[in-house]
């Protein structure tokens, strides 16, 4: 039932992310804005949406190529989610520009939080653990993600 759960999420988050607004500026041969001068929550949006894409399905051949970050940060502190993704599904240079971008992200939501005096539940998100079913990384089921 999970793995069914999860692959409807997948489908569904591909569907959604389609072809960003960076994706048509490229293409239109238009520069993308610097990471640096995201100021507005649709931005942030999209930056989180790319992260998103370029995890793909976390396909892996064994449980350590699973991994799980932190994702956003809380106006409170702490992460506002995580993310499974796969070490298998990213060579070694495409890992690095994605967790590059993570990082950016996770910078410019707390600067977005702080700016925007947002609250929240302050609530502390246990980290998940990732398991390896039928050849894909998924959340352990005491934790969800």
């Amino acid at each position: 039932m999970t793995v069914v759960r999860f692959g409807l999420f997948l489908m569904i988050t591909s569907l959604i992310t389609g072809c960003g607004q960076n994706e048509r500026a490229a293409a239109e041969g238009q520069q993308k804005q610097p990471v640096t001068e995201l100021t507005k929550a649709s931005d942030l949006k999209e930056l989180e949406l790319e992260v998103r894409r370029m995890v793909k399905t976390p396909a892996a051949d064994n449980p350590e190529q699973c991994k799980i970050v932190e994702m956003g940060q809380k106006p409170c502190g702490g992460p506002e989610r995580y993310l499974l993704y796969s070490e298998k599904t990213m060579n070694a240079d495409e890992r690095e520009v994605f967790l590059e971008k993570l990082k950016q992200y996770n910078e410019l939501s707390r600067r977005f939080s702080e700016k925007s005096e947002m609250v929240s539940d302050c609530k502390v998100l246990p980290k998940p653990t990732a398991v390896l079913q039928k050849g894909f990384c998924i959340p352990a089921e005491q934790n969800t993600m």
